[in-house]
């Protein structure tokens, strides 16, 4: 919502500029003032794009996260059930149990790592096409 609310900002304000440098000038339009609102028009579908194409490689990060922690929960709830369970366990069975943990946890976390990344990726990318688009506007201003 706030990536559509940028939008929509952003598109009123090029367009609110651009109604000023055409209607302050008449027909004499400021090249450098129309440079700017243009740059800001030809980054934001692009960046759209771009954005719109990594949903399916998050959701299928988060998909694949998800789980991984099911299986790792699993595997946790059934070794706080069977605590008392494990002092019969020889050092083979204990050994073959802390393997499946280390392994599901490993799992889990590098799956979480990656996720977690992607999102990350996604939020830095729109709050720096949001704060160049504000940057355009007050240099456009400046103008």
């Amino acid at each position: 919502f706030v990536v559509a609310q940028d939008c929509f900002a952003l598109c009123l304000a090029m367009f609110a500029a651009l109604l000023f440098f055409v209607g302050a000038g008449g027909t004499k339009v400021n090249s450098t003032a129309l440079v700017a609102v243009m740059s800001m028009i030809l980054v934001l579908p692009p960046s759209a794009i771009w954005i719109s194409c990594r949903r399916d490689r998050i959701w299928d990060m988060l998909m694949q996260r998800m789980q991984g922690e099911e299986r790792w929960i699993n595997t946790f709830t059934w070794l706080v059930h069977a605590v008392h369970g494990l002092y019969s366990f020889g050092p083979r069975e204990r050994a073959w149990l802390e393997q499946r943990w280390v392994q599901e946890s490993k799992l889990f976390v590098s799956k979480h790592v990656i996720a977690r990344d992607m999102i990350n990726d996604s939020v830095w990318i729109n709050r720096w096409l949001s704060t160049l688009s504000y940057l355009m506007v007050l240099y456009t201003g400046a103008l």
